[in-house]
């Protein structure tokens, strides 16, 4: 199964991170293929178009 894990918080080392991280690491040693994506904050998501 494919995981995506998106992390959001502002705070790089904070316990969002921390939980994200252990549930990537946990998801990986149950055989899972894992993208976590940290900081969207600097991402800009747009409505899809049409």
């Amino acid at each position: 199964m494919n995981v995506l894990i998106l992390q959001a918080s502002p705070r790089a080392k904070g316990n969002t991170a921390w939980m994200a991280e252990e549930y990537k690491n946990a998801a990986e040693a149950a055989g899972h293929n894992v993208t976590l994506v940290r900081r969207l904050s600097g991402v800009r998501i747009l409505p899809r178009q049409g």
